[in-house]
């Protein structure tokens, strides 16, 4: 996965807004995505995916530039996504709309089989194409739980294109 260059985020620690416009640009469409999986209200994403910004803007200092960025900020959108669902969950307030799996998984039969955190999980591994090791960090899963954890939500759904299958499975891509 293509990431963001370390001098712009030296630069954006810097206090340069073109910096941060960069990242903002570059990473928009991958923190609605994972906004709206957790979520699942468009405009409640598009909130949700500027307060993350917003996080990261005022707290880049905190990010260690040893450290891959992108992981930092796809924990950063997931916690954020999962706090406003709890929040929301709290109130018993409705949440409608579920799209952003929608071209691999049958989204009617995951909401009632699926958790917000196990959508999270199967987007940023199969749509984001997130490594093993970085989704272990971002849900604090051991790899070796992880596996076995992936395997079984992909048991658990049905695929509308019928390219998961035993193949897929054996295949050591999980």
């Amino acid at each position: 996965m293509e990431e963001i260059n370390q001098r712009v985020i030296y630069s954006v620690k810097k206090g340069n807004r073109k910096a941060f416009k960069r990242i903002v640009n570059f990473y928009k469409h991958t923190v609605y995505e994972i906004c709206m999986t957790g979520i699942k209200d468009v405009v409640l994403a598009e909130e949700v995916s500027k307060k993350v910004f917003l996080y990261v803007h005022y707290n880049i200092n905190q990010y260690d530039t040893n450290e891959n960025f992108s992981l930092w900020l796809y924990l950063i959108t997931v916690k954020h996504a999962l706090d406003y669902r709890n929040e929301v969950n709290q109130n018993k307030l409705n949440i409608q709309s579920d799209s952003v799996l929608q071209e691999k998984v049958n989204i009617n039969e995951t909401k009632e089989t699926l958790n917000t955190q196990e959508r999270l999980l199967l987007l940023l591994r199969y749509r984001l194409c997130i490594p093993i090791d970085e989704l272990s960090q971002i849900f604090d899963i051991p790899k070796t739980i992880l596996k076995p954890t992936l395997r079984d939500l992909l048991e658990k759904i049905s695929w509308n294109n019928s390219k998961v299958d035993n193949e897929l499975l054996n295949t050591g891509f999980l």
